[in-house]
């Protein structure tokens, strides 16, 4: 396992950016997850919220040098 002073270094982020990135796509899921809560039992409610949420995320994180890796990891 990593230690946090490498995963640091690999995301190019200190300790307080990388803690506001995950706090903020933390929340970002969590709206993602009511809307989509929301949308199951009402599906005339945000039918477009989750599919453009994680289009929207995606397209932010996919730039990430350690993201891109993990992403490549997964194709193989």
């Amino acid at each position: 396992m990593k230690s946090a002073k490498e995963h640091f270094e690999e995301s190019g982020m200190g300790y307080w950016a990388h803690l506001g990135h995950s706090i903020k796509q933390s929340n970002r899921l969590i709206v993602l997850a009511v809307k989509s809560y929301i949308h199951g039992v009402l599906p005339w409610f945000f039918a477009s919220s989750g599919p453009v949420g994680i289009y929207r995320i995606y397209k932010e994180i996919k730039h990430l040098h350690h993201v891109q890796r993990i992403f490549k990891n997964e194709d193989q």
